[in-house]
């Protein structure tokens, strides 16, 4: 029988594997997934993309990201966890610090992958809306949830809510 490994363990675990990975979870927050997600992990990636993350020094995880996503000012976060039985499936969340707490939001709830990965676009960030055809700077750090198999999702906080719009690619068009 293989050993449960406690969720704070594996984040960390894959703290150290980063380059400059994104500070641990908050236990308010583990408290919060322990309880509205019995047996949950952090989703993890196919190795490629890790590699990938590696080669490219980004500063957060593939599956967890802190940013200020309301622009508040206080750190706030994103997370891909597994959630396992009844049927597996895949959750990211966003987590955005309100004092002593944090207010969760799903942004995403789909079967399991391990090509499914979160990168950050940092306030400021060039961009361009295929929809407007226009380039644009992001106005606040937003998260987006890129598919191997789809387009990925991009989700900008604004208005107590997180807009989701689906980034499209120059071969879409």
């Amino acid at each position: 029988m293989t050993p449960m490994v406690p969720a704070a363990v594996l984040f960390a675990l894959g703290s150290l594997l980063g380059q400059e990975a994104a500070p641990p979870l908050p236990a308010t927050i583990h408290s919060m997934l322990d309880r509205d997600y019995p047996g949950w992990r952090p989703a993890g990636v196919a190795p490629q993309i890790a590699a990938w993350f590696r080669e490219r020094g980004f500063r957060h995880e593939p599956d967890r990201i802190a940013a200020d996503f309301d622009a508040d000012g206080a750190e706030d976060f994103a997370v891909s966890v597994l959630v396992p039985d009844p049927a597996a499936r895949q959750v990211v969340l966003a987590f955005l610090s309100r004092g002593d707490r944090f207010e969760r939001h799903v942004l995403a709830d789909d079967p399991p992958d391990p090509f499914v990965f979160l990168l950050l676009f940092a306030r400021g960030t060039p961009d361009f809306d295929f929809e407007t055809m226009k380039p644009f700077r992001h106005a606040r750090d937003t998260v987006a949830i890129m598919y191997f198999q789809r387009s990925p999702l991009v989700f900008t906080y604004s208005g107590g809510g997180f807009r989701k719009r689906v980034m499209l690619s120059d071969e879409e068009i």
